[in-house]
């Protein structure tokens, strides 16, 4: 009898710390704290399915750095890590980031139905591992071919991403040849029910439940979905898949016995805050400037803004996507915004800092260059209080103006802001001298604010004041 243990991953998304970084309390998740539960022998094989390298604060911080070595690479091969396939999202930074990671890896990158027009990534289509015991391993990669779809055109444009189905046909019969097991690692997932085997899917994006009828594969190892599951049979072969974030994997256990039958069998495995290791010391650094990085404010609120439960953001709309919706819009020049929540969500503070007349006068201030003046004093001031008056007008009649679309989601959902009107709210107001609106705001500032605004209008009789009076 020969055996065969895998420990696989998929969909961590640059997980690597316990952290979820929404508040800093340790979490049962993280690549860091997983591996400790790896117990590698000659027979062993630790294999990911993608979304390695996209998705947290960690990542995102990590695309802008420069470094020689990928810190989720090295990370990866303290694991040991054997064999890997690239995920959708391990595209987005673009050829030269993956390109680092891939180099520094010691696993095998297997994905057939990606063809680098470079030849700067090292990638294979499939990769026979023969074991201590003696066992053939034929391993295939492969991806979702919806890539073509999703990711932008410049981070693919020297890259093939081919049909995945014709690509595991074209490799297979010669893998399963010379091979005792033979073992797909699929970033995709299931467009059939697998209780119900009734199909919910009928594009490309997703065909495990396919690729399991159409071809014999012993194991196949499955991401995208985020699904928790395990020791599952379709069609002969046994399947399964990890949900998101490094918070599970599964290990599998094949014997092959003397006969030619086989025993498979597989659990998911949740991580368990464990992560006291020479790897976490040696990248705690990062992660610490991840976290300062983070804590790092790049503005300021007037209020807090903070998400109410998922139903009640969905039918009535909130005020957090609103403001999300609106830097997009600003920032983009686009007509729509579409924002995206997941399960969890933070929300934003407000800080111990207002956003109204004084510190606004006072940030202005410190910014202002007197030799690059091309405007004059009086005009620089006059538009810093009116575009602090503008704000105000706008916290206190944005109750009366917002609407949202009625939405009948479940899980990640998603809030479309509504097309910007001509109509100026700000100049309207004040051109039609709505003082008891402009009076009720003022009455929320402090007596040095108010004297603040005083001073500067009273004194330079700007166009405001009347409103200062």
């Amino acid at each position: 009898m020969k055996n065969l243990k895998i420990y696989f991953t998929s969909d961590m998304h640059g997980y690597l710390y316990p952290t979820n970084y929404i508040d800093k309390e340790p979490k049962d998740i993280g690549l860091i704290n997983m591996i400790n539960d790896f117990k590698k022998d000659g027979n062993t094989l630790i294999m990911d399915a993608g979304d390695t390298i996209q998705g947290s604060p960690l990542t995102y911080y990590l695309s802008g750095q420069k470094f020689n070595i990928h810190p989720i690479a090295d990370i990866m091969n303290a694991a040991g890590y054997d064999f890997i396939t690239l995920g959708n999202h391990d595209f987005n930074y673009g050829l030269l980031y993956l390109r680092k990671y891939l180099r520094t890896l010691n696993a095998k990158c297997l994905c057939a139905n990606v063809v680098d027009k470079t030849g700067e990534l090292p990638i294979l289509p499939y990769s026979i591992k023969t074991l201590e015991n003696g066992l053939k391993v034929g391993i295939i990669g492969i991806t979702t071919d919806f890539i073509n779809h999703w990711e932008r055109t410049e981070n693919i444009a020297n890259i093939n991403i081919t049909d995945t189905f014709e690509a595991v046909k074209y490799y297979f019969d010669e893998v399963k040849s010379v091979s005792d097991i033979v073992i797909g690692l699929y970033h995709g997932g299931f467009e059939y029910d697998l209780n119900s085997h009734k199909q919910l899917m009928f594009t490309s994006e997703n065909i495990a439940y396919k690729l399991c009828m159409e071809f014999d594969f012993d194991i196949l190892l499955t991401g995208h979905q985020h699904m928790p599951l395990a020791d599952t049979i379709i069609n002969g072969t046994h399947v399964v898949q990890t949900p998101q974030r490094a918070s599970s994997y599964v290990k599998v256990e094949l014997n092959l016995n003397d006969d030619g039958s086989k025993t498979i069998t597989s659990s998911l495995k949740k991580v368990k805050l464990n992560c006291e290791n020479e790897i976490y010391n040696k990248y705690l650094p990062l992660e610490n400037d991840v976290q300062q990085w983070l804590d790092t404010p790049i503005g300021f609120l007037d209020e807090n803004l903070y998400p109410s439960s998922h139903l009640d953001m969905a039918l009535n709309g909130s005020a957090l996507a609103n403001f999300i919706n609106a830097v997009q819009l600003d920032e983009s020049g686009a007509d729509i915004s579409c924002t995206c929540f997941s399960n969890e969500i933070k929300g934003f503070d407000k800080n111990d800092l207002r956003q109204e007349a004084s510190l606004s006068v006072l940030k202005a201030l410190n910014a202002l260059d007197l030799n690059k003046d091309s405007i004059t004093y009086d005009a620089y001031i006059m538009n810093t209080i009116r575009n602090t008056f503008n704000l105000l007008i706008r916290n206190h009649h944005k109750s009366n103006l917002e609407s949202s679309l009625n939405i009948n989601v479940v899980g990640d959902y998603d809030i479309i802001d509504l097309l910007e009107d001509s109509v100026n709210l700000e100049e309207l107001l004040i051109s039609s001298s709505i003082h008891s609106t402009l009076k009720e705001a003022l009455s929320t500032l402090s007596s040095d604010e108010l004297e603040v605004l005083y001073l500067i209008f009273y004194k330079f009789k700007g166009k405001l004041r009347p409103y200062c009076l």
